[in-house]
């Protein structure tokens, strides 16, 4: 698996590391898994739990790997945000699951 050092992380080819590194976890484990957490990843802090579609994870192709795999377990919307915009990320995330799910 490639790792990316810490002031390079938010360079192209440290993302490309975390999405490939991703992948390369979901096709050791494979029908070992059964919960994932989704949420985004902020490219210049690597700080998780953003809204999806404001990083860095690659979610189409995540998507047609747990496709691929007939993926059935759980999948968990982990986002942090204030009060006052939580009900807005919620739905809009709950959208785009929906699109990458229907896909």
């Amino acid at each position: 698996m490639k790792r990316a050092a810490p002031e390079k992380r938010a360079t192209p080819e440290a993302i490309r590391a975390y999405n490939d590194t991703t992948h390369a976890i979901i096709d050791q484990l494979g029908d070992k898994i059964f919960h994932f957490h989704v949420h985004d990843i902020d490219p210049q802090t690597w700080r998780e739990h953003k809204p999806i579609g404001t990083g860095f994870v690659d979610y189409p192709r995540l998507f047609r790997k747990l496709r691929q795999m007939n993926y059935q377990g759980l999948l968990v919307l982990e986002i942090g945000a204030p009060a006052a915009e939580m009900r807005h990320h919620l739905a809009q995330n709950k959208r785009l699951l929906e699109r990458y799910l229907g896909a």
